[in-house]
Order: C-alpha cells, then structure tokens, then sequence
C-alpha cells in the first residue's frame, strides 16, 4: 500500500518512485499473454505503475468482444449503449486477473474510476452522447469496483473537468 509521509510516497515503508506508464484501454484491448509481455517490458524498462481505464475509452478502438463492463445494447446504426444497471462481472474478472499480474511484478496500478465523458455534466459528456452513466447509477458502480479491487492498493482517480 502507498503512503504518503510528507512529500514522499511510500509502499511498504519504503520510499517509492512513481514512473507509471498509460495503458488506458488495456482491460478492454489486450490478452492476457499480450499483457504479461507488456507488463515484463515496462517492469524491466523501471516502471513501477500502469495508469488504465476501467472503463471503456471513449476514443479507443473497438474492444475484444464481450469487453464490455456493462450489459451493451448494439444499434443497427453501429453505436451502442451500455446498461449501466447491469455489470458484466466476467469483464471484471479478466481484469482482476490482469491485477493480479501487476502485483506479481510488483506494480501499482492507477485505475481511473472514471473517465469525463461517463460522468454527466462535463465537457465530454456533451461530446460524447451515448454513454454517460446516470447519477443515480454512478454509486452502485463505484462501490463494486472499490470493493472488488481494494485488495491490489490501487490509485484510484477520476477525470471530470467541467
């Protein structure tokens, strides 16, 4: 677990240099295979965290099918919507697996909760249109990932510039 003691960070009483990567739409994107090879490469390069996206990033690429962290409703039109009422607990499984090779290796993950075009009222929540979790819907799932993922000492943030 990270602490903070002054201006330092620490993990397990040790000062910890925080060198983290971005691999946004890895729990959407990326094998598992893909993954340990990644993690192997930056574990050997000094990383010692990997910033992702627990959700769908909005501008990624089409996820692995069945990627997906909520029930998806597809369109004929192509677009789609997620039933966030719904949670796809095998999509969080795969990445309660892909954790578990972060902390193999010693890595922090920093999840981002949330995203700003899932959160209503933001900018991106204006550009992006199809995907905005109701507010009402927004506590339900924060409290599932927390509580799933609280075991891996996570950095949890949240991006919502209005």
């Amino acid at each position: 677990m990270l602490t903070v003691n002054g201006k330092y960070l620490y993990k397990d009483g040790q000062r910890f240099f925080y060198l983290a990567d971005t691999c946004w739409s890895a729990f959407t994107n990326l094998t598992l295979p893909d993954w340990k090879f990644y993690l192997d490469t930056r574990k050997a390069q000094g990383y010692t965290a990997i910033q992702i996206n627990l959700l769908r990033q909005y501008d990624s690429s089409c996820p692995i099918k069945g990627r997906e962290p909520f029930a998806i409703i597809e369109h004929d039109d192509g677009s789609y919507e997620y039933d966030f009422s719904k949670i796809n607990t095998s999509y969080f499984d795969n990445v309660e697996k892909m954790l578990e090779q972060m902390q193999e290796r010693g890595m922090v993950p920093s999840l981002v909760l949330l995203w700003g075009n899932f959160v209503p009222d933001t900018w991106m929540s204006h550009f992006v249109k199809n995907n905005t979790i109701p507010f009402e819907q927004i506590r339900p799932y924060i409290k599932y990932v927390v509580n799933r993922f609280k075991k891996f000492n996570p950095i949890w943030f949240v991006e919502t510039v209005k």
